[in-house]
């Protein structure tokens, strides 16, 4: 269980209250579930986010069959989530973070199920007052296009979505930015780095275009080098990943991206995947 302490950094005083159900169910995941919110002194609302999987692991009866068809049911809308991938609990991902900084941003863990996170305005302002690293921050109203993705990489530091990825952006992308910043001393160097990658990519995209590719291709295109930026921010590694390592091989592929893809495309052709790679360049 994750605790952080009260003491850590200057709570703010607050008031509860009471929005409208659908303004909570809005911020909903698969996993988690948006059960209230506060006012938060300097801005916005402070969200508080409880994990079904407590409760989903509890309810469980003693018939195998039954059982086994729920867990199907549930694995399947992890499947059609996917890329916005989710925790199970907290303290998976904030088990070694400066806990006064991430406290300072406005998070705070009740328990391993159980935490309060900033929205965009809070997190904003937030950042200007907090003493460790600065960053920037973009808002979505829903799941961006992988061109407006890509767009937001190129001017902003991380996007955060107001809707059912808000608890993907800040576990997966958010969290793990602060880490970064605050354990490489050549982050912001790295992006910029990668931002001319992704600028050259884009040339060729559009030349390619102009060259006659179909527009099933470009997409496909932009695609791959939006999923390239996602892997990206959810681990900060010095370069891109290749196709070949997210995608695998034919004979062993990585089922996530092949179903995701699949579900977009119809199928899966790592030949032309090899393509596109070349084509990006990154």
């Amino acid at each position: 269980m994750v605790s952080f302490s009260a003491n850590s950094v200057n709570q703010p005083s607050v008031s509860p209250t009471t929005p409208d159900a659908p303004v909570l169910e809005q911020k909903d995941s698969v996993i988690w579930r948006c059960v209230g919110c506060k006012a938060d002194e300097y801005g916005g609302f402070l969200f508080r986010f409880v994990s079904i999987i407590p409760e989903f692991f509890a309810n469980r009866g003693s018939d195998y069959q039954e059982i086994q068809q729920i867990t199907e049911e549930f694995q399947k809308k992890i499947l059609d989530a996917f890329p916005a991938e989710e925790p199970e609990s907290i303290e998976k991902i904030l088990f070694n973070y400066d806990r006064s900084y991430v406290e300072s941003l406005g998070y705070e863990v009740h328990s391993s199920h159980e935490i309060t996170m900033p929205d965009i305005t809070a997190l904003v302002e937030r950042i200007k007052r907090t003493v460790g690293p600065k960053f920037t921050v973009c808002s979505s109203e829903g799941i961006a296009s992988d061109r407006d993705f890509i767009q937001a990489f190129l001017h902003y530091d991380v996007l955060l979505s107001s809707n059912k990825e808000f608890v993907h952006d800040h576990t997966a992308h958010i969290l793990l930015l602060m880490k970064s910043l605050n354990e490489n001393p050549n982050h912001k160097e790295n992006i910029s780095r990668l931002r001319g990658q992704v600028k050259e990519a884009i040339k060729n995209i559009e030349q390619a275009e102009k060259e006659g590719k179909s527009q099933e291709f470009v997409n496909k295109c932009y695609k791959v080098l939006a999923i390239k930026i996602d892997y990206n921010q959810a681990a900060f590694n010095k370069d891109f990943p290749k196709v070949e390592n997210l995608f695998g091989e034919p004979e062993d592929a990585n089922p996530l991206l092949e179903y995701y893809w699949n579900k977009i495309f119809g199928s899966l052709d790592h030949q032309e995947l090899k393509e596109i790679q070349n084509l990006l360049g990154c």
